[in-house]
């Protein structure tokens, strides 16, 4: 009867640790199922900072390579139980090889979006675009 009691302690710690053990990776694939489905919903509530790089090889007549990087942060505000302002700015970084070597800011183009919190609803919004004029010649 005392080793019974001995190893009482032993299986119970194993039962719980096995649970623990199994039961982590269904809940971590209900969570990883959810930001999947979030990540591809535009509208969703989620923060994200893409960045986008696209090289352009043969640019101009001397073929030269011109690169555009653009950031574009996407920030949901909550503006009340019912509505999302969803909001997104793409700032392009550019080097521009040709006529002359010059690296500087694109056109900034900032857009919001308000749209229903409930799932598989769209949204409308307006989008601006603001010329900032920054370059620099190297």
């Amino acid at each position: 009867m005392k080793n019974l009691f001995k190893l009482l302690p032993v299986s119970v710690i194993s039962l719980c640790l096995a649970v623990v053990l199994f039961a982590a990776p269904v809940r971590a694939g209900d969570e990883e199922t959810e930001l999947s489905k979030k990540t591809q919903n535009p509208i969703a509530d989620l923060i994200s900072v893409p960045i986008q790089n696209n090289t352009n090889y043969g640019y101009g007549p001397h073929n030269n390579t011109q690169n555009i990087c653009n950031i574009q942060p996407v920030i949901p505000i909550k503006l009340n139980d019912c509505y999302n302002l969803i909001t997104r700015t793409i700032v392009p970084f550019i080097h521009q090889p040709w006529p002359d070597t010059r690296n500087g800011i694109g056109d900034i183009v900032f857009s919001a979006f308000l749209s229903p919190r409930s799932e598989g609803k769209g949204g409308s919004g307006r989008c601006f675009s603001c010329p900032p004029g920054v370059q620099s010649t190297c």
